[in-house]
């Protein structure tokens, strides 16, 4: 085995070591498929997206909020690099949430682009006894920006209810 296979080898078992600590169900209707760099990625017919993602082990010295503040800078960065419109105005923060394992922080993100635009869901939390840092994002599908008010009024009602619903079943 030379030592890309190893390391290879040895990041399988760690994904597959971060899928059995931490439980975070696929939303129904969600089919799974091939994406490098998450934990899992699920899309809807409607093509909705899911996403778990692992932003590993906070360091000495670090904790949930200064590497959240790190992560929420590295978003806005990625949306200006990506030419994605007004990036201040369009992720913000939403609310906190608590469930029996986790204390979540919740962002959106509002993504629009060549008169296209698609509301992000990002749902922060830290695994408190392993001090692993996971994001998981739900997002809907482009919608018309003549469609605005109707994807942050109506559709993200239904959203809230998915998420809420979903961060209420993210367990250990």
């Amino acid at each position: 085995m030379n030592n890309d296979q190893l390391m290879d080898f040895v990041s399988d078992l760690n994904e597959k070591n971060i899928l059995s600590s931490v439980s975070v169900p696929i939303l129904d209707g969600f089919q799974l498929i091939p994406n490098e760099g998450t934990l899992f990625t699920a899309v809807s017919d409607e093509n909705f997206i899911q996403q778990f993602l692992y932003d590993g082990i906070l360091e000495d010295g670090e904790d949930f909020e200064s590497r959240l503040d790190k992560v929420v800078e590295d978003t806005k960065v990625f949306m200006r690099e990506s030419g994605l419109s007004d990036v201040e105005h369009n992720f913000h923060f939403f609310k906190k949430y608590k469930n029996s394992d986790f204390r979540f922080k919740i962002y959106i993100q509002d993504n629009i682009l060549n008169e296209k635009i698609m509301r992000q869901f990002n749902i922060y939390f830290v695994d408190d006894d392993t001090r692993e840092f996971f994001e998981v994002t739900f997002c809907c599908c482009p919608y018309s920006i003549d469609e605005e008010d109707y994807v942050r009024e109506d559709l993200t009602m239904s959203m809230i209810s998915t998420i809420n619903n979903l961060m209420d079943n993210i367990k250990k």
